[in-house]
């Protein structure tokens, strides 16, 4: 039970469904969906599609989508990965040849051509219960009516102001007399409706083809870039097998690379071995996260990339064994100085729990957002997680849904430092630094029906 002489928030509980984002309009939109009887991957659309209205500083239309899907009854996870790539017509030596040694946050150049609709275009079409249509409605409301900006959006908002106000085209649409809008402000954003709206009546062809898709090539092209109409008419999301680890009597997934949840997974493989800690702000326990942290994301900077384009040693980073070779290096009394230079390793065994993917160990469905995630025994329910990079302004946003009297957790992520201010279910931290610069967040939603 809860120290109510501690400040705190309550675990939220329910009886049937849950849904819990950073904004309450997007957490309506899923439950208004559930009670007109969408499945899980419905009102995670129609929520993600919100959020790309109210909270523009961190995800939008323009980005990627990751996906993790239980259906319910099924004891299997689906993974679908809607990421955006590279325009056809670059590469690293055409970088070179440009004078381009490289990539930063202003970059086009770093500007992945977008996933996340066509992923939803695709959950919808082959998961889902609802139309388009019906889904993307409550998005086009709030865009065309405007919605009320949170304190969290508006602080977020300032500080990219002076970003903004850079190009004359984001300076237009993202500021108000130069300035950005103030907690409270009614916003409005009319041509989002509109292109909404296109992409509730045409579906995928609303977005990457005709008036949307060519102004975002003539947009890109004018800053310096090489994208296409071909490269966007070319993008499609693809299925893929999720990885998975056990921890402490839990089945966690996450999709593979190209994404970095492996990377979250090699954490909780470190962290296993160490013995919970009964107070969550033990300073030994933040002291073994954040050595934790700073060993995993060496390797994910070391080995996570596009598996079309190299070789990921994947089944060395979900290995027990080479977990506990990290955890050795981690020591109570002091921090490392430096990070060891991160390397291959030839593992004799591999536990096998920490090699599963795919399918759930037991019959109930779970669905992980976070390396930290919880799984549902028991509940014969529907478990939809989405996951989008889709923001040009800031990183690592983590949202979760659930169901039943789970209890939901949300965060950002800084490096493995976090802080507890959010506006949602749980803690709200600073963003990572941008992994794919010019694209910018990573949005995660799960949601139980």
């Amino acid at each position: 039970m809860r120290d109510f002489h501690v400040p705190g928030r309550s675990p939220a509980r329910a009886a049937n469904a849950m849904v819990a984002t950073s904004q309450p309009s997007a957490t309506l939109a899923g439950l208004e969906v559930l009670r007109a009887g969408g499945n899980a991957v419905d009102a995670a659309v129609a929520a993600c599609a919100v959020l790309c209205v109210t909270e523009p500083q961190s995800t939008g239309v323009g980005g990627d989508c990751f996906c993790l899907y239980a259906p319910a009854g099924e004891g299997r996870v689906i993974a679908l990965n809607g990421s955006g790539r590279a325009p056809a017509g670059i590469s690293a030596p055409d970088l070179r040849d440009r004078g381009v040694a490289a990539l930063d946050a202003g970059s086009p150049h770093a500007v992945t051509v977008p996933g996340a609709v066509d992923a939803w275009v695709r959950l919808v079409a082959d998961h889902g219960r609802k139309g388009l249509d019906e889904l993307l409605r409550p998005a086009i409301g709030y865009a065309e009516e405007g919605f009320a900006v949170h304190a969290r959006t508006a602080s977020d908002w300032a500080d990219a102001a002076d970003r903004l106000a850079r190009d004359g085209d984001t300076a237009a649409r993202f500021l108000c007399g130069g300035a950005a809008p103030r907690e409270v402000r009614l916003f409005r954003q009319p041509e989002l409706a509109r292109t909404l709206r296109r992409i509730a009546r045409d579906g995928r062809a609303g977005f990457y083809e005709g008036p949307v898709a060519e102004d975002i090539v003539a947009k890109l092209r004018a800053l310096g870039g090489v994208h296409t109409a071909d490269d966007l008419a070319a993008r499609h999301a693809r299925y893929v097998e999720p990885v998975a680890t056990g921890y402490r009597g839990y089945t966690v997934y996450e999709c593979p690379p190209n994404g970095v949840g492996v990377i979250a997974l090699l954490m909780l493989n470190i962290l296993e071995g160490f013995g919970p800690e009964d107070d969550p702000l033990d300073p030994v326990r933040q002291h073994r996260l954040i050595e934790a942290a700073r060993l995993a994301f060496r390797d994910r900077n070391a080995f996570v990339a596009d598996p079309d384009h190299a070789e990921v040693p994947l089944g060395m980073l979900l290995s027990k064994d080479y977990a506990r070779v990290l955890r050795g290096m981690i020591r109570d009394g002091c921090a490392m100085s430096g990070l060891p230079t991160g390397r291959r390793m030839r593992i004799r065994s591999t536990s096998r729990s920490s090699m599963r993917t795919g399918t759930p160990a037991r019959s109930s469905t779970r669905c992980s957002s976070r390396s930290a995630a919880r799984s549902w025994p028991r509940l014969p329910a529907s478990c939809c997680t989405i996951a989008g990079s889709t923001s040009r302004w800031r990183p690592a946003i983590r949202t979760s849904w659930g169901r039943a009297g789970d209890r939901c957790t949300r965060s950002y992520r800084r490096a493995g430092e976090g802080r507890g201010d959010g506006d949602a279910v749980r803690g709200h931290g600073r963003p990572l630094p941008a992994g794919r610069p010019g694209m910018g967040s990573d949005l995660r939603a799960r949601l139980r029906t």
